[in-house]
């Protein structure tokens, strides 16, 4: 409740942390997300984006290896834009369809 928008924060453990993953894996990346509770749809879709950028094994290295945390905010906000741009594309064209028809 001590938010006023969703905030997201990234911690980055290049050694790793053990934490009885499913995969036996160590956790390099744990993400918190901050949200109000009357923000619970763009909580959602912050969480969704982020697993759909993260299951690119590519991409998850990438944030690893990323040494400065400014170019880990680009890398993220990169993504996050990617994922909007495609998430609002089929929704735009569902739009023009409706109203010509």
């Amino acid at each position: 409740k001590g938010v006023s928008q969703v905030l997201i924060a990234l911690g980055i453990s290049r050694d790793g942390i053990e934490y009885d993953s499913p995969d036996g894996e160590p956790v390099r990346l744990l993400f918190v997300i901050a949200s109000p509770p009357h923000l619970s749809l763009d909580y959602l879709q912050a969480l969704s984006t982020l697993v759909r950028c993260l299951r690119d094994k590519d991409a998850r290295d990438a944030l690893i290896g990323t040494a400065s945390a400014a170019e880990i905010e680009k890398r993220l906000h990169a993504a996050f834009t990617a994922e909007l741009v495609r998430f609002e594309e089929p929704l735009s064209g569902r739009q023009q369809r409706g109203s010509s028809g």
